[in-house]
């Protein structure tokens, strides 16, 4: 029976990892709070999954707050970039909706900005993921992201849903 509690049990590491889990979403939802920060924590968040839980290597606060000071400036011009774009998908959404409750024409365009909010999202996740991965500037992240949910639609739509 004192192998159950033994910590390189399987069982153990188990749980561990599912701990840190737990630890490590609760720290991305402190450092998003401040709203400009989310790209960066998200960016960290990537990067300690990554790194910590799947390599094991490093430590859990470190991993997550060096990641967070590395991307910081690249991630959060990123994401304003896609928070002025849902802004304005949000905004479009609410006047189409309007239209298509008063029976106009072009109300019907409702469900097109609905789905193009869907394809942002899912941008931002392969966004974060790849500034993560790799380096490059702010717009090459944009670019390079976008192209790399474009040419991989089924696995963006499994990321999405």
């Amino acid at each position: 029976m004192s192998w159950l509690f033994d910590i390189n049990n399987p069982v153990m590491r188990w749980v561990v990892k599912i701990f840190d889990c737990i630890c490590l979403s609760i720290l991305w939802v402190a450092t998003c709070l401040p709203i400009f920060t989310i790209g960066a924590s998200t960016t960290a968040l990537f990067a300690t999954v990554h790194r910590y839980i799947r390599l094991d290597d490093g430590g859990l606060l470190k991993t997550f707050f060096r990641a967070f000071r590395e991307n910081f400036k690249r991630s959060t011009v990123c994401w304003l970039v896609m928070l002025a774009i849902l802004a304005l998908l949000t905004v479009d959404v609410l006047v189409f909706r309007t239209m298509a409750i008063n029976g106009q024409f072009l109300g019907k365009l409702y469900w097109l900005v609905l789905l193009l909010i869907g394809v942002v999202i899912t941008w931002m996740a392969y966004l974060f993921a790849y500034a993560e991965r790799f380096d490059g500037s702010a717009m090459d992240v944009l670019k390079l992201s976008f192209l790399l949910m474009m040419f991989h639609p089924l696995k963006a739509v499994v990321v999405l849903l």
